[in-house]
């Protein structure tokens, strides 16, 4: 839409309000390694500036898609696209800044310079509003003190231009003040990191205003002048998930839900309307938190992330990230510790959808498999998933490894390589096709995690998993074949005679990644001892093993096997887990996988 530019624009229309906000996106885009840099609260997570930047480029894709050029609808959609995407403290907060705005402009075709300045101040209430335990130096006070300062001289200025160019040292003068207000940005020597982000936003405005241009040079240079960037840990982290959600539902409650939310975690922001809300909150109980906004409505795009583990990633940067889907099966402690991504699958009852791994815990999933009309289906991450997942590395790698489970399986590692592909400019992402599946999976990504820690180049990290790939080997026996017949993997006539037989298969994987039975057993106890002796005829290292056994609620029957494995194998280090539950909705109850990977 062409953004028809005036030398003084003495009323805000839709289309200069959607070329103002593209400047302000590019501004704090340019400033966000910057951002990243100087964030240490509330938890220095070094993602400040790639959260505003996520955020905004949500508000900006759906105020691009509006093309009524009514600054009412055009601030309604950049609100609902922000309120959508909103990622972190600080994105949560812009987010609900720009509701503010938009119930400021509500009903308007244009708005003369004192509407704007007292919408711009209901954005900011909005914003103070929607924060459980509002703190003075944040991004917070920068937007009250501006928009006090435009609300007392709106009906002065002559236009939108001098009113922004008025009202920015404003703006800088509280941000500088930031450091005096919170003694953490004291002790590392910079300025609140969203506040300086929110003041980017307002410099990109003006230059917009100006020249309907913006230099990203300029930005970034008035930036390093204002302050020396420091590399400071702040405390520990006290919760360790940084945990939202979008939830739609009937005349919520909103402050009932926000004190709900302060008794499991603290940085809790409630954004939006009654009927639409943003929720965020650090906690360590993410399904919990889930749980109590799923009583208020509908639960949409729920994600978390690990503080500790962005802390560590600031602090502590290793050249490769690493990135995987919740196919994959590995001790959580492992997760977090070598700082892996699981990009969550879907998996639907009927009506009800779950993210694996995020919003169904193992044990929540297997209750429903029992009780459940429905047998679950499965779906696998959209290219989007995995393309913010590749973002949100940016700030601290400039590569990234994607090993997915097998191709043959799930659509999976096609997302995960349309994704790589979009964003090649901005990070060297290597998508590898794992042709395994749980616990296999899980020994691939550990063999990266081994690469990555030593400091291995990207390419030296993909040889070793290539070599995992080739050498992994996967077996599973289950409980009955009835839900390998629901979910296709096994014909209705072969269900049959298996049922028929009281036949145990027992199964594996084959070069491509495609599941076939290796063996049949008629009992549990054969099953097992099938199953032993696959894996002894099958290992050909002379060395130590690496072990994953996970197990589909079925934890006696894993340690069993456990057992098994080390009487008879030299085993360097073996793990039982939970089955991944898009394995365990094809294997049902009972079913236990057991992966091995021998040394290099």
């Amino acid at each position: 839409m062409p953004v028809p530019m005036t030398p003084a624009p003495a009323r805000l229309t839709g289309p200069l309000l959607q070329g103002a906000m593209i400047a302000a996106s590019r501004s704090v885009l340019q400033l966000q390694e910057h951002l990243n840099a100087i964030n240490v609260f509330p938890v220095a997570d070094g993602d400040t500036g790639t959260n505003l930047a996520l955020t905004l480029r949500s508000a900006v894709e759906r105020a691009l898609a509006c093309h009524d050029v009514s600054v009412s609808d055009m601030s309604g959609a950049l609100a609902e696209g922000a309120l959508l995407g909103a990622h972190g403290c600080s994105g949560a907060i812009l987010a609900q800044f720009l509701y503010g705005l938009s119930v400021g402009l509500s009903g308007q075709s244009e708005a003369d310079v004192a509407s704007f300045a007292r919408a711009a101040s209901k954005g900011a209430a909005f914003a103070r509003e929607a924060v459980a335990e509002p703190r003075d130096g944040t991004m917070l006070t920068v937007m009250r003190d501006w928009a006090a300062f435009i609300d007392r001289h709106g009906s002065q200025a002559s236009d939108l231009r001098a009113l922004l160019a008025q009202s920015l040292p404003t703006a800088v003068s509280s941000l500088g003040r930031t450091p005096e207000q919170l003694t953490v940005l004291a002790d590392a020597g910079v300025v609140d990191a969203g506040a300086q982000g929110f003041v980017a936003m307002l410099e990109g405005m003006r230059r917009f205003l100006e020249s309907g241009a913006v230099d990203p040079e300029e930005l970034k240079q008035s930036a390093d002048g204002l302050i020396e960037t420091h590399r400071v840990a702040s405390a520990p982290v006290r919760f360790r998930f940084c945990t939202q959600a979008a939830v739609s539902g009937h005349s919520v409650n909103q402050d009932e839900l926000r004190k709900r939310l302060e008794t499991v975690g603290d940085s809790v922001i409630v954004a939006g309307t009654n009927h639409r809300l943003h929720v965020h909150l650090h906690t360590d109980d993410p399904q919990q938190a889930f749980a109590i906004v799923r009583d208020y409505g509908e639960l949409d795009a729920p994600r978390f992330e690990d503080m500790r583990a962005q802390h560590m990633s600031t602090f502590e940067p290793r050249a490769v990230a690493l990135i995987t889907d919740s196919a994959c099966d590995l001790p959580a402690d492992e997760v977090i510790r070598d700082r892996i991504r699981m990009v969550p699958l879907k998996v639907v009852f009927g009506a009800s959808s779950f993210l694996d791994k995020v919003t169904i815990t193992d044990k929540e999933f297997y209750r429903q498999l029992a009780t459940s009309l429905c047998h679950p289906t499965t779906s696998h991450p959209t290219a989007e998933q995995f393309r913010e997942a590749y973002l949100r590395r940016v700030p601290h790698q400039r590569a990234a490894l994607a090993i997915t489970v097998s191709a043959a399986l799930s659509g999976t590692f096609q997302a995960a390589k349309t994704a790589a592909h979009s964003v090649r400019d901005q990070i060297d992402v290597s998508v590898i096709d794992s042709k395994s599946v749980s616990a296999g999976l899980g020994l691939i990504l550990r063999e990266a995690a081994d690469a990555v820690e030593s400091g291995s180049t990207l390419e030296d990290v993909h040889q070793r998993v290539t070599w995992a790939v080739q050498n992994v080997r996967v077996f599973a026996t289950v409980e009955t074949v009835e839900y390998l017949v629901r979910g296709g993997r096994l014909s209705g006539a072969r269900g049959r005679l298996a049922r028929a037989l009281k036949i145990r298969p027992i199964l594996t994987l084959d070069e491509e990644g495609k599941v076939r039975v290796e063996a049949t057993a008629y009992t549990a106890r054969q099953a097992r001892r099938r199953l032993m002796e696959l894996v002894r005829k099958t290992v050909v290292s002379a060395g130590p093993l690496r072990c994953i056994v996970a197990h589909a609620d079925a934890p006696k029957t894993a340690s069993e096997y456990g057992e098994a494995l080390r009487e008879f194998l030299d085993i360097r280090d073996l793990s039982i887990v939970p089955l991944s539950a898009v394995f365990g909705a094809h294997a049902g109850p009972g079913a236990v996988t057991v992966a091995f990977l021998g040394a290099r």
